[in-house]
């Protein structure tokens, strides 16, 4: 949610700026004739540097990863920026006031146009529309409340029911931002994950595996990644059908939950087919690092599954080919590609081989 706001501040910071400098040179233009031109195009400067102060700090914030690193610090920054490129219009009413009153109309109902268009940008979060707006807001309704006209007055209350309005209609838009941010946050994350057992699903194996590898490429260290397919499997689903073979891929999945440390997860990518990804590998000990972590998996498949609907359990067994970073492969497709096969090699020698599981025996050129 903080990201999601702080991207919607970054996205419109070019919008708004355009807006506030074109009322700003109107502003200017016509009320010249009521106060000192110096001064307010002084004043138009001084819109100027804030809102390229703010296109600055959103540029900065735009860049790849420097918004994830601290969500919540560029967003304070942000808001900030938008509580400057509202105070700048401040001085209109505390200072720049014209005393004519058909001056006075124009310069309020300028006012009135950029609370609505700050509103309408930022109307998503409705902290950084009342940093917006206040600065400026407050000032000119005071101002309009205490004239002498009862015109004027008149316009200071309806602008008071305008900020009002304004302000309402932003928390009901938050509202329904933070539910669209969810409903999107929870479609994602169901794209992500295997329906049958809660796993990660194909398209999350991929995201999780590019990320390990960059991890990897930082810190200098190996990413494992173990083709897993079950043995026997078919059988359990011709003798007993279709629904004890997901029982027990379930049971299977759960077990498998107990088993994984924090650097290790697995995925589903169909059937009986599933990737084990293991982080953090010293390049000195791999070997028995990962046969460490294939003992834990094992364990999954030793007892046997309680099958509903069927009077005896189920058994099957494991086959896994390894492929690890950077050694046989640079990229998500040549590890799978490589541990695939590694997987197939011992799956064709399963009645003769030593172990359930062999790590790949060449290196995949780039």
């Amino acid at each position: 949610m903080t990201i999601d706001r702080a991207r919607l501040l970054l996205d419109r910071a070019p919008l708004v700026f355009l807006g506030a400098m074109t009322a700003a040179v109107g502003m200017a233009s016509v009320l010249q004739s009521h106060q000192s031109p110096e001064a307010l195009w002084a004043w138009v400067m001084v819109v100027l540097g804030v809102h390229l102060l703010r296109l600055a700090v959103s540029y900065r914030a735009s860049q790849k990863g420097v918004l994830e690193r601290a969500p919540q610090r560029w967003l304070f920054r942000l808001r900030l920026s938008v509580f400057a490129a509202g105070a700048v219009w401040a001085p209109i009413p505390l200072w720049l006031y014209p005393a004519a009153a058909p001056a006075q109309w124009f310069a309020t109902l300028v006012l009135s146009a950029v609370a609505g268009a700050g509103m309408a940008t930022l109307a998503m979060d409705t902290a950084s529309a009342m940093l917006f707006i206040l600065p400026f807001a407050v000032p000119v309704i005071a101002r309009l409340v205490l004239a002498d006209l009862p015109l004027l007055q008149m316009a200071g209350v309806l602008s008071a029911f305008y900020a009002i309005y304004l302000f309402s209609a932003s928390w009901q838009m938050q509202k329904m931002f933070r539910e669209l941010t969810l409903l999107r946050a929870q479609a994602a994350k169901q794209a992500r994950v295997d329906h049958l057992t809660g796993l990660p699903n194909r398209v999350g194996l991929r995201l999780d595996l590019e990320r390990a590898l960059a991890r990897s490429q930082r810190a200098g260290s190996v990413v494992a990644v173990g083709y897993i397919d079950l043995d026997d499997f078919k059988q359990v689903n011709d003798r007993h059908g279709h629904a004890a073979g997901d029982a027990l891929l379930q049971q299977l999945a759960q077990r498998w939950r107990q088993e994984l440390r924090a650097s290790e997860s697995i995925a589903r990518l169909g059937g009986d087919e599933f990737v084990i990804l293991i982080e953090d590998l010293d390049a000195e000990v791999r070997q028995a690092q990962i046969e460490a972590v294939a003992m834990r998996i094992h364990r999954a498949v030793e007892a046997p599954f309680a099958v509903t609907g069927t009077h005896a359990p189920a058994r099957v067994g494991m086959t896994m080919g390894v492929a690890c970073f950077p050694d046989h492969g640079e990229t998500p497709d040549m590890l799978l590609r490589q541990a695939d096969a590694a997987m197939y090699q011992s799956k064709q020698r399963k009645t003769t081989r030593a172990k359930w599981w062999q790590l790949s025996e060449r290196s995949e050129p780039t």
